[in-house]
């Protein structure tokens, strides 16, 4: 496992969730843009699970703040007419909101989003 700090935009409003014991955890997803050494954009999806949810709901478009365990998962459907692909988790310790962005970005559904 490794320890990542991430700053993004919340792409979809955080849910409210039950593990199997029955311990309540805060799920949301985040967005981080970057450039690669070619100067082309990349943008990277994170879910994120807290269970520390006295932080309160996160709304689309919030800039958050966390450093938290990585841990990524690649899934191969058995199908093989079907794409593989790769699930970046990230187990929040700590979370803090930043100011409103203004920066475009890109929701899960490539649509642009201007905040």
């Amino acid at each position: 496992m490794e320890v990542i700090t991430i700053s993004g935009i919340v792409v979809a409003p955080s849910e409210r969730c039950k593990d199997k014991n029955g311990r309540e955890y805060l799920r949301f997803r985040v967005s981080c843009f970057s450039k690669d050494y070619n100067g082309y954009e990349k943008y990277t999806y994170y879910n994120c699970y807290c269970y520390f949810t006295s932080y309160g709901a996160l709304h689309k478009g919030d800039t958050v703040f966390l450093t938290g365990t990585y841990i990524q998962n690649l899934r191969i459907p058995e199908d093989p007419a079907k794409k593989a692909y790769v699930n970046n988790d990230v187990f929040v310790q700590h979370l803090a909101k930043g100011p409103v962005s203004t920066r475009t970005t890109r929701n899960d559904e490539n649509e642009t989003v201007k905040k």
